[in-house]
């Protein structure tokens, strides 16, 4: 059973970095940011009996729930952990989303495409795009990856190959920060 804690700083890294060059600005991805095995944070095993998509693990999880506190320290507003099990193949929609979103790949992986951050954006809002140019970022996350959206950026993702497993820490206020 999975119940390795991590916090907001093994997600991102450096943080000093992350803010200056990221946050709320562009695309964070960090290949293999997660050492170590990810599924002892959650396993597919982990997820018997759960839902495709699976909100407020952190209100059952201890590990989980130190995740989520460490994000609501940092940002002093309210994080959720969303765990998302994909079938082989499957794709979502390309959206963005209303919040910022971190993406921990546990189990599997998941392809991701991301297109550019729109310069003007409102927090809390979120959208469908039937149809969108060529990607400006087209990646595989594999276990142990870390990906970080800012909110309204437009992304879809689709599981490769077999049964994936990543979780996505929601964190609360779009414009927190340094």
């Amino acid at each position: 059973m999975g119940d390795r804690v991590i916090s907001f700083a093994d997600v991102i890294g450096d943080e000093r970095e992350f803010f200056r060059r990221y946050f709320n600005k562009r695309i964070f991805y960090r290949p293999g940011g997660i050492t170590g095995d990810p599924r002892q944070i959650l396993s597919i095993a982990d997820m018997d009996g759960k839902t495709l998509i699976h909100g407020g693990l952190n209100l059952t999880r201890p590990n989980l729930r130190a995740l989520a506190r460490s994000m609501t320290d940092r940002f002093a507003a309210k994080s959720e952990v969303v765990t998302f099990l994909t079938p082989a193949g499957q794709q979502g929609a390309a959206h963005s989303d209303p919040t910022d979103v971190y993406v921990v790949q546990l189990e599997g992986t998941k392809r991701w495409q991301i297109w550019p951050t729109p310069e003007v954006r409102r927090p809390g809002d979120d959208k469908q795009f039937p149809s969108l140019p060529d990607p400006v970022f087209d990646l595989s996350l594999e276990p142990g990856d870390v990906l970080y959206i800012p909110y309204g950026t437009p992304h879809r993702a689709a599981a490769e190959g077999r049964l994936s497993l990543h979780l996505t820490v929601v964190a609360g206020s779009c414009d927190s920060g340094p």
